[in-house]
């Protein structure tokens, strides 16, 4: 071989490299990306596509059904109710943002009263509630409450450790009754041992009778629960209790999704 030959041989190397060289530059990231949460595929640690494992997002088959333990209308003054259905999730480490609800109550006879709609969000592994006040049912009496989850479908949220302790770490405490004057009154304190400020704290009262009925039933909202320390919390009902109390429950409700820590 001449050197004009071995020149050219050269040269047609030296472009075949740089060809070659590109072609890695943009075909290789594409075959060896680092599988992540969100590319619509299946892939690393996933059980499904872009959910378990890893992922922040459960997938369908990892979740249990919510429990709906009981939804009732309660008398407030004369036409205006108060809706509550009382939940359950049993989902461990898992909760959900967004999940919009509908109330549709009945009188005996089952005939169609009216509904109220809404949208909430869901704490993990415990018993929650949903509220819902002032729905004026004119002359008719609610004597069936249904809860349906009109959402389409949920996004299941994995909760980190630090967000399930914070929840945790409040409780209700110093509960008083009193329906001396014939009208009850109920007083406790929520309190909040961890280090952080927590906002939009809702909290529910139930006074139970005999057989576990539920006789009356409120919510209010804390704005803010300091950190380390504690708010009082106030409820009261315009019309007598049934029958004698036998238990009072205190639930409190906190989108841990949105505390700022």
């Amino acid at each position: 071989m001449n050197w004009r030959a071995r020149r050219q041989m050269a040269y047609l190397s030296i472009l075949l490299g740089i060809i070659i060289l590109i072609l890695l530059i943009l075909i290789l990231p594409r075959i060896t990306r680092t599988p992540t949460c969100f590319d619509g595929k299946q892939n690393g640690l996933e059980t499904g596509v872009d959910c378990g494992g890893e992922c922040v997002r459960a997938c369908p088959t990892e979740v249990r059904e919510i429990a709906v333990l009981w939804s009732r209308a309660f008398p407030v003054t004369q036409g205006v109710w108060n809706a509550m259905a009382y939940l359950e999730n049993r989902n461990v480490g898992l909760t959900v943002k967004s999940m919009r609800y509908r109330f549709r109550f009945y009188d005996k006879d089952n005939v169609f009263i009216s509904e109220r709609t809404g949208q909430t969000f869901l704490p993990p592994n415990s018993r929650s509630f949903i509220f819902e006040s002032s729905m004026d049912m004119g002359l008719r009496f609610p004597y069936r409450t249904v809860l349906e989850i009109s959402s389409p479908s949920l996004e299941w949220l994995r909760l980190d450790s630090k967000r399930q302790d914070v929840i945790n770490q409040i409780t209700a405490s110093d509960k008083v009754l009193d329906d001396s004057s014939g009208l009850p009154q109920l007083s406790a304190r929520i309190n909040n041992s961890s280090v952080y400020d927590i906002q939009n704290v809702e909290v529910a009262a139930l006074i139970y009778g005999s057989e576990n009925i539920v006789l009356a039933a409120s919510r209010t909202i804390l704005d803010s629960l300091p950190a380390n320390g504690s708010e009082p919390v106030f409820f009261s009902w315009p019309q007598p209790l049934s029958q004698q109390s036998v238990q009072i429950e205190i639930l409190t409700k906190i989108d841990a999704l949105s505390l700022n820590l």
